[in-house]
């Protein structure tokens, strides 16, 4: 009896538990069944915690590490993760051709363009027409290449104030009390039918003294996409029909957002075309009152623009500062609004990879190294080595730096000034710290190799470099006074290049440089002077030895001469 009983209770456990996994299999296929469905409406940021659940529920599926990577880049601000999904996915046989897409966007997010343009062109080739058009991968290459162009010249951007909201009331946290306008919603006189049939609800900026509006419209067809138009106010308060702003303000692409300066001089309007680096760039384009012609869209230069969307740019009556909002650092449904200088300072990337080495402990690979202005004694960063005992270090200015370097449990913070090259365009170099044993005491050594450029592909560490500065920061009082200080030296710097440039000089790029030239060339004519000298005193003794040689020998002629003289045999006299 008690065996029966044992019996039945096992067999309604196992029951119980095939139960239990049937539903648990139903509810992940369920749960599955709505994540791509959200996935296939392009609802990324709604799909993403559900590909997060099923990833930890089928770790390893191929096509849930593809569509997690892929909607990540939506749902997570932290848009580098996605690369490693999507390369894992990419390489699996059969793979839904989109991952390549998706691939090259995570890349292009992450400014590492040359991978970008690889994924994108896999995509292409192994696309259908339909699927290419749908996701348009010719606009994904362009503006790769477009961003190539454009990171070549790179300005810093003054930050004054920062604001992370809901990116559908983005445009309700512009703080306007130095205009007399204000931004709202077009009412609906400004949309077309195409507009209210896609949902289209146009942003304006507008003042009472102003007779003109500008606003984006998909216009009665749509087959452009979004345009900017414009309708004047006539007489009776009424607007007049909406007119096409002409070329070349609108592309075959979105164009959005639009603000006429104060001045009534300069649009300023965001587009996916022109020389766009990737979604939203925002542009300038000067007006001509007399002609109405504009002048060629001006794209607004990193890193006010990104790889991401950055839109909506207005500025004050005095054009001082500006309002503008971007998604470079949010999920799908977040931005950050920004309050930036209107004027940026020219920068530069010159980049430092290094390598730590211990001399005294060949197994030490860990150091951590402090940078600090050497004038201003600010501190630029803190970096710690990796495993391979490698850092990179980015900045944005030439000149003196400080440098701690505390390595392993000793204890010691040894120090060192490094003068970085004043250098205008991107720029990677070499760089060693190595620990030695100097007679028992523990000393650094900074070994500079600036003469050259750091060979191999850099794209991987000017990748990094470009994140961190993309991510803008409210800028100190005391940031804003050093940047202001190293545009001058720099301004001071480019005078003196061009003065050493009409001397003959041109291959050298600072006061530095000339002195590191003059000392070198010291020391040549030095070296020259003592190989001369010593010549000189060789050639001194030789003549001196001949000297005496001649002295003696005339001396033996005197006196043979002499004997012959006083001789008084005849026959000798003959000979």
């Amino acid at each position: 009896m008690r065996f029966a009983v044992g019996l039945f209770s096992f067999i309604v456990f196992i029951s119980a538990c095939g139960t239990q996994s049937f539903a648990q299999k139903s509810d992940t296929d369920s749960q599955l069944k709505e994540a791509n469905k959200l996935f296939e409406e392009g609802k990324y940021s709604e799909a993403y915690p559900l590909y997060t659940q099923l990833l930890s529920l089928r770790r390893g599926d191929p096509e849930i590490t593809f569509k997690y990577g892929a909607t990540l880049l939506y749902g997570a601000e932290n848009k580098a993760e996605a690369i490693s999904y999507l390369k894992k996915a990419s390489l699996k046989s059969g793979m839904d051709i989109r991952c390549f897409y998706f691939l090259g966007k995570a890349y292009h997010l992450n400014y590492k363009f040359d991978l970008a343009i690889q994924s994108f062109n896999t995509f292409s080739e192994k696309a259908d027409p339909k699927l290419k058009e749908k996701y348009d991968v010719g606009l994904s290459l362009q503006q790769c290449e477009s961003g190539k162009a454009l990171l070549s010249q790179i300005k810093d951007v003054i930050v004054l104030d920062r604001t992370d909201v809901d990116a559908g009331d983005f445009f309700r946290y512009y703080e306007l009390e130095n205009l007399s306008g204000k931004i709202l919603i077009a009412p609906e006189e400004f949309q077309s039918a195409e507009d209210k049939k896609r949902g289209h609800l146009p942003i304006i900026y507008t003042t009472p003294l102003s007779n003109v509006v500008y606003y984006s419209s998909y216009g009665k067809k749509g087959d452009q996409g979004l345009d900017i138009y414009y309708a004047t106010r006539k007489g009776d308060g009424s607007w007049s029909e909406p007119n096409l702003l002409p070329a070349p303000i609108n592309t075959k692409y979105n164009e959005d957002f639009p603000f006429m300066s104060a001045n009534g001089k300069v649009l300023y309007f965001c587009s996916e075309g022109h020389n766009s680096m990737g979604g939203y760039d925002i542009f300038r384009s000067s007006l001509d009152p007399l002609s109405g012609m504009y002048s060629t869209p001006e794209n607004l230069d990193f890193a006010i623009n990104t790889p991401d969307n950055d839109i909506l740019y207005i500025t004050d009556s005095l054009n001082q500062n500006a309002f503008f909002a971007s998604s470079r650092a949010s999920k799908q449904d977040r931005m950050s609004v920004y309050e930036v200088k209107v004027d940026l300072l020219p920068s530069s990337i010159i980049l430092i990879q290094g390598d730590f080495i211990s001399e005294i402990d060949p197994s030490l690979k860990n150091a951590r190294i402090t940078i600090e202005d050497a004038q201003s004694k600010r501190q630029i960063g803190v970096f710690n080595t990796d495993k391979d005992a490698r850092y990179l270090v980015d900045f944005s200015y030439g000149g003196a730096y400080n440098f701690y370097v505390e390595a392993g449990n000793s204890g010691i913070i040894h120090s060192g000034k490094v003068e970085i090259p004043r250098l205008e365009s991107m720029s990677a170099f070499r760089q060693e710290l190595v620990l030695i044993d100097d007679d028992g005491v523990e000393r650094l050594m900074i070994k500079n190799y600036f003469e050259e450029e750091l060979e191999g592909n850099i794209q991987e560490l000017l990748a990094e470099a470009l994140k961190r500065r993309a991510d803008l920061q409210i800028t100190s009082k005391d940031q804003l006074a050093e940047m202001e200080e190293k545009q001058g030296e720099a301004e001071q710097d480019k005078e003196f290049s061009q003065i050493y440039a009409a001397a003959g000089f041109s291959f050298l790029h600072s006061n530095e440089g000339v002195a590191d030239w003059a000392g070198d060339k010291v020391g040549e004519l030095k070296e020259i002077n003592a190989e001369y000298k010593a010549l000189a005193n060789k050639a001194l003794a030789e003549t001196s030895q001949a000297q005496k040689q001649a002295d003696a020998l005339i001396a033996q002629a005197q006196e043979n001469y002499e004997l012959f003289e006083n001789s008084t045999d005849q026959n000798v006299k003959q000979e």
